[in-house]
């Protein structure tokens, strides 16, 4: 890759289309900020104190947004997938990922869906499953390079 640097900034760029895409989708958490002030009067009535405190805790859900951060995630995936197509790649499937214990390239069945990382999921992957143990997920993204007619898979435990 060292007499390649065409090929290294390709992928370079298709590395940091998913990093951004993995923001992206973590904007749907929570957030918990806290701010504090602090100071002194310089001037001040005998009945108040000379100085002051004072502080606050912003919580926010991030729920009624009207579908703001979905769109952002989308468009990140699209960024990726985009990438992957500049590099001579292409998505090999609509599942990106399962949860453990699952076999994805199993026969399809309906309803199923809530065990994919796909499109068609739309349960929060760190929801519980019914016996309310924490769910594990595996990161699974085919590529391949249909005119030379092969491609590989990358797979992380998340």
């Amino acid at each position: 890759m060292k007499d390649r640097p065409d090929l290294a900034a390709t992928q370079l760029h298709q590395s940091a289309a998913e990093h951004f895409a993995n923001a992206e989708a973590r904007l749907r958490y929570p957030t918990v900020s806290m701010m504090g002030v602090a100071g002194v009067l310089p001037v001040h009535p005998g009945s108040l104190s000379g100085t002051y405190a004072g502080a606050g805790l912003n919580i926010s859900l991030p729920f009624l947004n009207g579908g703001l951060f979905a769109a952002r995630r989308a468009e990140a995936e699209y960024r990726s997938q985009a990438a992957a197509k500049n590099a001579g790649w292409e998505f090999g499937g609509a599942i990106a990922g399962h949860i453990v214990g699952e076999f994805p390239h199993a026969q399809r069945i309906p309803g199923r869906e809530q065990h994919r990382i796909a499109p068609g999921n739309t349960t929060a992957m760190r929801k519980p499953d019914n016996n309310g143990d924490a769910r594990h997920w595996i990161l699974e993204i085919h590529l391949v390079d249909r005119a030379r007619q092969f491609g590989g898979f990358y797979e992380r435990l998340l």
